[in-house]
């Protein structure tokens, strides 16, 4: 049984562009309640100053590598082949989207530098587009493989098996639902994996490139429509949404307080 929600959906009947602010434990209500936002503030010297990792390629084993029984259906395991990329070091924060979009998303709007949220795929296919436009570089979201290789430590790092991006301790690595205060955390305050990339668990989920296909001899549908990857659990995920191996797909016009980007490049 999937565990990994996103929120609850009648939250998101009434989100739009909800805002709350960050100084201290937040609730659903109070995520509700609270509609004002600061206004956007341009710095005339902004620079896009996003540190890069780079991921040697490799064969590695993607899925339940655990051996486990009770979990997702769609996580069998077969090994897949991944060539060398770069991957963020941290997720996009709203100060980044803020200088790039001009528009400050979801909640939490005076934390700049926690993840930029509540934004669609097509969102995220629209920040890149204008983000290369503005650096000359070719950004662009993981593939699924990619970012699961990448949250496993690469091949040497996959050989450890570990349940999360970076361990199998996840109050260490990622702020999830048991000790988020039910918000938002500034990017990398926890303690990075085997390549040295923080949050690939937890904090916000995370939209990858590809359309969410089942997995060489998985009993599950072949094509299961247009819906996206989204990798990593969140702020408001469980322990078990934050498994290296966990899938969700998601349409790619949603918009939910706890999924968010992180960025490839070649």
């Amino acid at each position: 049984m999937k565990t990994n929600f996103l929120l609850l959906p009648i939250l998101f009947a009434f989100t739009g562009c909800l805002e709350v602010s960050q100084s201290g434990p937040s609730t659903i209500q109070s995520l509700l309640d609270s509609t004002d936002a600061p206004p956007v503030k341009y710095d005339p010297d902004f620079e896009f100053d996003y540190p890069l990792a780079t991921v040697p390629g490799g064969i590695f084993k993607m899925g339940n590598t655990n051996n486990k029984k009770g979990y997702d259906p769609d996580e069998c395991a077969y090994f897949d082949t991944v060539n060398t990329f770069k991957m963020g070091i941290y997720e996009v924060t709203k100060y980044q989207w803020m200088q790039v979009t001009g528009g400050n998303p979801g909640a939490f709007p005076d934390c700049l530098d926690c993840p930029a949220h509540h934004v669609s795929w097509y969102d995220a296919q629209q920040f890149i587009q204008k983000l290369n436009a503005i650096t000359r570089r070719r950004y662009r979201l993981p593939t699924e493989a990619e970012w699961e290789y990448a949250a496993r430590g690469g091949a040497d790092g996959s050989k450890q098996n570990f349940l999360y991006a970076g361990g199998n301790d996840l109050k260490k690595i990622a702020w999830y639902n048991e000790n988020s205060d039910n918000k938002l955390h500034p990017v990398g305050e926890k303690s990075p994996n085997s390549l040295g990339i923080y949050d690939l668990s937890g904090n916000v989920r995370e939209w990858c490139e590809d359309i969410y296909q089942s997995y060489p001899n998985c009993p599950t549908e072949a094509s299961l429509g247009v819906k996206r990857n989204c990798r990593g659990g969140s702020w408001s995920s469980s322990y078990y949404a934050c498994r290296v191996s966990e899938r969700m797909g998601v349409e790619p016009t949603s918009r939910y307080l706890n999924m968010g980007l992180r960025l490839a490049h070649d």
